[in-house]
């Protein structure tokens, strides 16, 4: 069977099935794009969903600083913020295990003891030597090492380096914490260790272990913080 197309004066005919064919495969290319930007409208929403909760998690962030910065006035508190910027000369496993050698030293002020800063807010060490113009940061998560800490509001807590920036905690059994509870340093700054990760409980243990690990991958950082702060 045959389409009689006219052209002016001309007539040409036209096979039906192969009409039919073009069609069909010009609706499918049809549907294919249809869906295609539905999906992309789909997972576009998705990342603006995603967004609005990062920023709603920023200006929780901003209100709980200001909020904290109020109170400090209020009691004649004040942090005398400084620090200094260092870039990472060497990291694990070039390092020897578990430190950073930085391009800051003694003629930069750095002394031993001064707590070292990923991202300007996650503690992940403390001098430990300083030269001239270089200087060693023990990390926290060497193993064996013991850090304090705040799980949550109010439980204070000691945590144990298992090495590879993981840390354990062992609580009485009982001891009112959950997944995603933020693990921070004690006191009025704002440090942040990172957040409960896994609870390891038996029922013939009195007591669960904590696990969490730094929220830095070391092996990624090129430029660490030295703090200065003095309070006063």
């Amino acid at each position: 069977m045959a389409i009689v197309i006219k052209c002016g004066v001309s007539v040409i005919a036209v096979p039906f099935i192969k009409v039919g064919s073009v069609l069909s495969e010009a609706g499918v290319a049809a549907t294919g794009i249809f869906v295609s930007k539905n999906s992309i409208e789909i997972e576009n929403q998705k990342l603006k969903n995603q967004l609005a909760e990062v920023q709603v998690a920023i200006d929780r962030d901003k209100v709980l600083i200001q909020e904290n910065s109020e109170l400090k006035n209020l009691l004649g508190r004040h942090d005398k913020k400084t620090s200094i910027l260092a870039t990472v000369l060497a990291k694990p496993p070039i390092s020897i295990y578990d430190t950073v050698i930085i391009d800051v030293g003694s003629s930069d002020n750095v002394k031993v003891g001064d707590k070292v800063f990923a991202l300007g807010i996650v503690p992940i060490g403390m001098i430990s030597n300083v030269n001239l113009h270089i200087s060693t940061v023990a990390l926290f998560s060497s193993a064996g090492q013991k850090i304090e800490v705040r799980i949550g509001k109010n439980i204070q807590a000691i945590a144990e380096a298992q090495s590879g920036g993981n840390f354990m905690i062992k609580l009485p059994k009982g001891t009112a914490v959950t997944e995603g509870d933020p693990i921070s340093a004690p006191g009025i700054g704002a440090e942040i260790f990172g957040h409960v990760e896994n609870i390891d409980t038996n029922e013939n243990d009195p007591f669960i272990y904590v696990r969490f690990s730094l929220p830095v991958n070391m092996s990624e950082l090129h430029f660490l913080q030295i703090d200065r702060t003095v309070a006063s």
